[in-house]
């Protein structure tokens, strides 16, 4: 697989002819694109890691009920990730 260019032959070329406000300017917008890039993704692992734990914690819940085994309670936690999945 290739990698993705981030930027051009064309816009390597204007970066090359940048003055000192333009490519503070270049920098600074690219400073705060990547961080709002990595804000997302560290929203979106710090969710992914707060459903894990829950359904650590539902699967522990769960074996306390008298009646339900260890079978029993990984196959309800497995109909309610399939459930949240689907929404």
């Amino acid at each position: 697989m290739a990698k993705q260019q981030l930027i051009n032959r064309a816009k390597y070329k204007d970066i090359k002819r940048y003055d000192h406000s333009q490519m503070e300017r270049f920098a600074r917008s690219l400073y705060e694109s990547g961080f709002k890039d990595g804000a997302v993704q560290a929203t979106a692992t710090e969710k992914s890691n707060t459903r894990q734990m829950d359904f650590n914690m539902l699967n522990e819940r769960l074996l306390t009920i008298k009646g339900i085994g260890i079978v029993k309670a990984e196959q309800i936690v497995k109909v309610v990730k399939g459930a949240l999945e689907s929404e």
